[in-house]
């Protein structure tokens, strides 16, 4: 048989960007720990604009993703290239949402799984 070459990733739901607000994630913190047997949940977003992208520290993307309204922040983590992920792009999306807490304030923020372009 032969593997299908195309990477996968499983989510739970597809989601808009205004609903993905950090009383989800402190929801869904409810359920940690997440690991094996308890997966921690995957959300789709559909038809994002990628207005920023930067390296940092030479490992990891950091991606502002817009929908026109609305941004947040993702992550990919260990990775410096997507070929996705390029600004002007439209990606649909699958990630983690989680919470960027800097100086007390907490910020939306996705951990990337998946990116693919939006013909």
């Amino acid at each position: 048989s032969q593997l299908d070459p195309s990477p996968h990733v499983t989510a739970d739901t597809i989601v808009d960007l205004p609903e993905l607000v950090p009383g989800i994630v402190r929801e869904l913190k409810r359920f940690e720990p997440h690991g094996v047997g308890n997966p921690a949940p995957v959300v789709i977003l559909e038809d994002l604009e990628v207005i920023d992208i930067k390296v940092l520290k030479a490992a990891h993307l950091k991606v502002t993703l817009s929908n026109g309204q609305k941004s947040i922040s993702a992550m990919m983590w260990r990775t410096t290239h997507h070929p996705a992920l390029a600004v002007g792009n439209r990606v649909r999306i699958a990630g983690k949402p989680d919470l960027n807490t800097f100086r007390g304030f907490a910020e939306m923020q996705l951990v990337l799984q998946a990116a693919e372009l939006v013909s």
